[in-house]
């Protein structure tokens, strides 16, 4: 957590994430959840979206190589990896901005990125505007 305790509000991804870990049982997972589908693709990205994109630790959890995993992506999804974890992350984080609860440099670590200055740059190219734009607009 990015402000040290348990914050009042989580943002809905975070509450999501929060009731799928408290189902698992550790770091079980089912086989069929491991399937190298488009939903199984989008679901790891989506549960792995505060961190850098990491091709051999989701190659490592599909039990495929990441030549393999690269090409069942943008078969699947018509995309790179990357390219769709990137998304995701500048969606949940304009989400962030504009719930106005969160600033542009704690909206960059709930998002994966450590340098503000560089998800600025993510963010403005994505959709145009810079974070603060979006985050003033929204209150």
């Amino acid at each position: 957590v990015i402000r040290g305790a348990l914050p009042d509000r989580m943002g809905r991804r975070e509450l999501e994430l929060m009731h799928i870990l408290l189902l698992l049982n550790g770091d079980y997972f089912q086989e069929d959840q491991r399937e190298i589908s488009a939903e199984g693709i989008r679901n790891y990205l989506e549960t792995h979206i505060a961190m850098a994109t990491n091709l051999d630790a989701m190659a490592e959890y599909f039990d495929i190589s990441k030549s393999t995993l690269c090409r069942a992506a943008q078969r699947l999804l018509g995309a790179p990896i990357q390219k769709l974890h990137q998304d995701m992350k500048m969606n949940w984080a304009k989400e962030l901005l504009l719930s106005g609860e969160f600033n542009v440099k704690e909206t960059a670590a709930r998002t994966g990125y450590k340098d503000s200055l560089y998800f600025s740059r993510v963010f403005k190219k994505t959709f145009g505007e810079t974070p603060g734009k979006i985050r003033l607009e929204s209150q």
